[in-house]
């Protein structure tokens, strides 16, 4: 397993962007789902829309990781004022981290998570968070061995479909 490569994404990598977040959504919940929620959901979250005002924002990175000169998948970040939940000084909130399927259990995702935690410590964070679908044992799992505990809960809509994610954290020393 080679290490990775990251850049950060900027609006020049906006249809790259908006590809890769259909692909790895739909790779990982569509099996999960019913369609005409996995669409709708997809089709208001990853449109070239949204997408476009979620890398304009200050508050929130976008990293690809390559393999190589391959793209295998990518981290979104949010510092508080930005977060999906929390938005506590201190915090910084791992959004989305996805690989590509083709490219899953090779140990990428363990080095995008690894990644992320160093930016979470460059940036002083005093724990890192997000939230995982209750029902994504596979996720959890890796979530929990990398050192992240579940503090709360909170709703999401996949759809017409209320679903629950678990609020996960990582509680950081200073280094």
């Amino acid at each position: 397993m080679n290490r990775l490569i990251y850049k950060r994404c900027g609006l020049n990598d906006l249809n790259e962007l908006t590809a890769i977040s259909h692909d790895t959504f739909y790779q990982t919940f569509a099996p999960h789902n019913k369609a005409e929620n996995i669409n709708t959901y997809v089709d208001r979250a990853f449109n070239i829309s949204t997408i476009e005002k979620e890398l304009s924002d200050p508050g929130s990175e976008f990293y690809f990781a390559y393999n190589d000169s391959e793209l295998i998948g990518y981290i979104k970040i949010n510092h508080p004022g930005s977060q999906t939940d929390v938005n506590e000084a201190g915090s910084l909130e791992l959004e989305r981290i996805y690989v590509k399927a083709a490219f899953q259990n090779r140990g990428y995702g363990g080095q995008l998570m690894n990644r992320t935690i160093q930016m979470a410590h460059t940036y002083s964070c005093k724990y890192l968070w997000l939230g995982v679908w209750d029902q994504n044992a596979a996720a959890i799992r890796f979530y929990e061995r990398n050192g992240f505990v579940k503090f709360h809960e909170h709703p999401f809509y996949l759809g017409d479909e209320l679903q629950t994610d678990h609020l996960m954290k990582l509680n950081l020393q200073p280094r």
